[in-house]
């Protein structure tokens, strides 16, 4: 040894001891937890002593050893696996299909797919919504994505990619609506109306003849109106009369107004029909050779050839 013991310290000492004497050389991690001492410790103290440094050595050599040997037995296994995975889906969809129906098998081909359009739902939630989607449309009964996802505690969306990865029809297709642009003659309808004291509501009310406008239409009506960058400031909320809690009377209302009128509606059923309260139906009433004037000049500025001036939009003002 290189080293006299007596000149040792009492831990470095009791490591050696332990070391040469052990019956079955240790480890250094087996001898720091024997010793209660850190591995570092054991490690500082057997670096110059050669008879140990040799065992040390050939420990790392066989711990080498073993720790290759771990690594190519673990990438033996896991090609193994690469290899049997893409069996046993395969086994799996082609059992599904047989046994429960092709609905099941696309949803499984979905599910082990790389590009998966179902991330993040179990298998058995997306079972469980084909099971129900399919027993809904055996009985004849028809069910919204939101019904079912109620059922499993998911959105409607993500019901709604399940039954799409299982190439199945939904129970309430989309139905897309007659009207899906705005005409060249509307168009010009609006542009004309920006003109006029009516706001962006009673000219898209006025053109169209009706309060909300079918939703794709409303879009399309919206976006016209934005592209018209000074619409919206200017006319926005231009209204005839500001009433209480947030009431007003617009240009939209005052022309129901004067149509349930000549209709020979009174005030009560005006106010009903119109959604409206009494105070602005009288004041309408009241300024009506003011506000009917306004109108009808606006209907005339957008409607421009107009066979009957009234204030409120006829058929044969959207023939014109």
């Amino acid at each position: 040894m290189s080293r006299k013991k007596h000149g040792l310290s009492p831990t470095r000492k009791k490591i050696l001891d332990y070391m040469m004497n052990a019956s079955v050389k240790p480890t250094l991690r087996e001898a720091a937890k024997t010793l209660d001492i850190t591995y570092e410790a054991v490690r500082l103290s057997i670096e110059e002593e050669s008879e140990i440094k040799e065992w040390y050595d050939y420990l790392i050599d066989v711990n080498e050893a073993k720790r290759k040997l771990r690594s190519d037995e673990s990438r033996r296994i896991k090609q193994e696996i690469s290899r049997v995975v893409p069996l046993i889906k395969d086994i799996s969809i082609n059992k599904a299909e047989k046994e429960l129906g092709k609905p099941y098998a696309d949803v499984l081909r979905d599910h082990f797919g790389t590009q998966r359009r179902t991330n993040g739902i179990s298998l058995k939630k997306k079972f469980k919504i084909l099971n129900l989607y399919l027993s809904a449309a055996k009985r004849g009964k028809r069910l919204a994505l939101h019904e079912i996802g109620e059922e499993i505690d998911l959105l409607a969306s993500s019901v709604g990619r399940v039954i799409n990865s299982a190439n199945l029809p939904p129970m309430y297709p989309y139905k897309a609506n007659k009207r899906e642009r705005v005409t060249k003659e509307e168009q010009e309808q609006m542009s004309r109306g920006l003109f006029t004291p009516f706001s962006c509501k009673d000219i898209r009310y006025f053109v169209f003849n009706s309060q909300n406008v079918e939703k794709d239409l409303g879009y399309l009506v919206s976006q016209f109106f934005i592209r018209k960058k000074f619409a919206l400031d200017k006319r926005k909320n231009l209204s005839i009369k500001y009433f209480s809690n947030g009431r007003h009377l617009n240009y939209r209302l005052a022309s129901q107004i004067y149509e349930c009128e000549f209709a020979g509606l009174n005030l009560e059923e005006t106010v009903q029909y119109t959604k409206s309260d009494e105070d602005i139906v009288r004041y309408a009433k009241e300024n009506k050779a003011r506000i009917e004037k306004a109108i009808i000049k606006g209907l005339d500025q957008i409607f421009v050839y107009r066979e009957e001036r009234l204030p409120w939009v006829t058929a044969s003002d959207r023939k014109s």
